[in-house]
């Protein structure tokens, strides 16, 4: 079900508010090192093994939790937790994803199977605090 061409499926944007609650966006990661494009990079690349997915999921967990603390955040104030990959991640997805989000996360994480937008990558991240989400 991929589009035929390059296309944007969703997008963020903020306004001015009174509420006194922070809100953020925190920007899709993959297992790729901060600041790194080359696909040599990558945590176990090429690998899709149960064991290298879980690693990568550790990655970007660690990836994820080092820019919302940049942001001043914590999983607990995250109210969207998006992951994207075609390989299955149940054995690991309560001690490595959902326990380390902290019991303040209500909300847990929504799987896409889906591959990621980078070719070389095979999991991938996003999240977000938002006080108010519409979909149209």
């Amino acid at each position: 079900g991929a589009p035929a061409v390059p296309s944007l499926y969703g997008f963020s944007y903020t306004i001015p508010s009174s509420l006194s609650r922070k809100t953020f966006v925190v920007a899709g990661g993959g297992e790729l090192p901060e600041g790194s494009l080359d696909p040599h990079d990558v945590v176990r690349r090429g690998e899709t093994s149960p064991d290298a997915i879980a690693e990568k999921a550790r990655f970007v967990m660690g990836l994820m939790t080092g820019r919302i603390k940049e942001l001043g955040v914590s999983w607990d104030e995250a109210t969207v937790t998006e992951i994207y990959t075609v390989y299955n991640i149940t054995p690991f997805l309560a001690d490595t994803i959902l326990k380390p989000m902290g019991k303040g996360n209500i909300h847990g994480a929504l799987w896409h199977f889906s591959r990621p937008p980078i070719v070389s990558i095979e999991f991938e991240m996003d999240l977000r605090g938002v006080a108010r989400e519409l979909v149209l």
